[in-house]
């Protein structure tokens, strides 16, 4: 599995609205309940709200990567959004947050959702991709442009067939 792979067109905004980290977590959850891929909207807000309440996933330099495992889910679920006013999300650089990236992995693999996370930061890490992302003018915009640029990388997640 690539990261390419958890990119889904239901599962991308360009323009979140929310202005703090609970409201832009219900806003995700929101689309995800709607796109059918989550069911326990409650359960999963309960589980992002209880990490965060261990440290804040805003990673500075304008990105947070919300992150939870969830029981009963079948596979992680990715969600990328932007917000162009920014999001107070409590980053240890204090900066307001641009880019959330917010991974819900099954409770049941642990291992998969650490190598998830960890093609994540890998990814962020890059300024290009950061930039281009934060300049989608819209979801269909933006989740071309993270076809591109994360099926050109081909970041690898987790593949036992591969080794990984």
């Amino acid at each position: 599995m690539v990261l390419s792979d958890l990119v889904h067109q239901n599962s991308v905004n360009a323009d979140l609205r929310s202005r703090d980290m609970k409201g832009v977590f219900s806003e995700i959850l929101d689309a995800l309940t709607a796109a059918r891929r989550i069911q326990d909207k409650q359960g999963v807000l309960h589980a992002l709200l209880e990490r965060e309440s261990q440290g804040s996933t805003g990673i500075g330099s304008g990105v947070a990567v919300p992150h939870a495992r969830i029981e009963g889910l079948s596979e992680p679920v990715l969600f990328i959004g932007v917000s162009k006013e920014g999001i107070d999300f409590a980053s240890f650089d204090k900066q307001p947050v641009r880019i959330v990236m917010l991974l819900l992995a099954p409770a049941s693999d642990i291992g998969k959702g650490l190598k998830i996370l960890a093609a994540i930061a890998r990814l962020v890490n890059d300024r290009y991709f950061t930039n281009r992302i934060t300049q989608a003018s819209c979801s269909d915009e933006l989740y071309v442009i993270l076809k591109q640029s994360v099926d050109g990388r081909e970041v690898p997640v987790a593949d036992s067939a591969r080794g990984y």
